[in-house]
């Protein structure tokens, strides 16, 4: 009988937990925020879930108010040659917010966000949060070695007014980022001064912060509204016989402010295209005819590597 009663109430154990399991199961389970620094990224549109796309909400959150910088990092530290993002400040323990907007990019070799609030240590180790991206968001550029690296520019808008107030300091930053990326050459899209009175001026001014610089590599350039701005035909001139395609002799010779280069070791062409029907274009329709001839021409003939237009639009 000891031993049925025993039994018994091994069973009546066994059928209580039995019996207490889902209802242990079904308890909520504790997410109690960790404590420190916290940064949640959160991408979003149309490219939310594609490699290289930065579009999203960046979070940072706080139990030390402070000021903390955000940037890009490999494993190890900041990326070499990429500025801070922006300055996130914390302030009555309430979170701070930066957006990425759309076609921003995250650089090739991030793998990590940082803040920091000592900027003397960039390091990931050191830093007050990390945030892990995604392996299917990081952009690598693979095993092989890189045929040529190039910077695309735009809107450098030098100025002897006073409404591009930080041109100058805006270009020989892209400058030195150059510099500090090792680039092959540079390529712009246009407006790299605002009122295009003369080469004596505006023009003057951007190639003097070129000379200035450590910067001893190509720079290419499109002609945009404002560098023609004085009128089409002195607008023109200004950009031909200032930087431009002074570039390349040929073009020069020939007057021309539409012209294209071609790189040497892989035969990829670089197309700079050049506004020239009016003083303030205003829609894309604003080349020559002659221009358009040319531009079909070269395309047509064109029969290797990879083609490159770059083009000035102002809408």
């Amino acid at each position: 009988m000891k031993a049925i009663r025993k039994i018994s109430k091994i069973l009546s154990y066994l059928l209580t937990a039995t019996l207490l399991t889902p209802m242990i199961s079904a308890l909520p389970v504790s997410s109690a925020t960790p404590e420190g620094t916290n940064i949640d990224y959160t991408f979003s549109g149309k490219n939310a879930d594609d490699s290289g796309y930065a579009q999203g909400t960046v979070t940072l959150s706080s139990d030390t108010d402070g000021t903390y910088g955000l940037y890009w990092a490999d494993n190890s530290k900041a990326l070499e040659g990429y500025y801070e993002i922006d300055e996130l400040t914390i302030a009555d323990g309430k979170s701070a917010v930066f957006e990425f907007g759309d076609h921003t990019a995250i650089p090739a070799g991030a793998t990590k966000l940082i803040a920091v609030s000592d900027k003397s240590d960039l390091s990931v180790s050191g830093a007050d949060a990390v945030y892990s991206i995604p392996t299917n968001k990081q952009l690598n550029f693979g095993s092989g070695e890189l045929l040529y690296t190039f910077n695309s520019y735009s809107d450098v808008h030098i100025d002897v007014g006073n409404y591009y107030v930080n041109a100058e300091k805006n270009w020989a930053q892209a400058l030195k980022f150059a510099v500090d990326k090792g680039t092959d050459f540079i390529v712009s899209s246009g407006d790299m001064v605002t009122n295009a009175s003369g080469p004596e001026s505006e023009w003057l001014i951007y190639e003097k912060v070129l000379a200035e610089s450590d910067y001893v590599n190509p720079v290419w350039e499109s002609d945009g509204n404002h560098d023609m701005r004085s009128g089409v035909s002195s607008g023109l001139t200004s950009f031909v016989r200032a930087p431009g395609t002074d570039n390349t002799i040929a073009n020069y010779d020939a007057n021309k402010p539409y012209y294209y280069i071609t790189e040497q070791s892989t035969g990829d062409i670089f197309i700079f295209m050049a506004l020239e029907s009016d003083s303030n274009p205003s829609s894309c329709d604003e080349f020559s005819q002659e221009q358009m001839q040319w531009l079909t021409s070269l395309l047509d003939t064109t029969e290797q590597g990879l083609i490159f237009i770059l083009l000035n639009i102002l809408r």
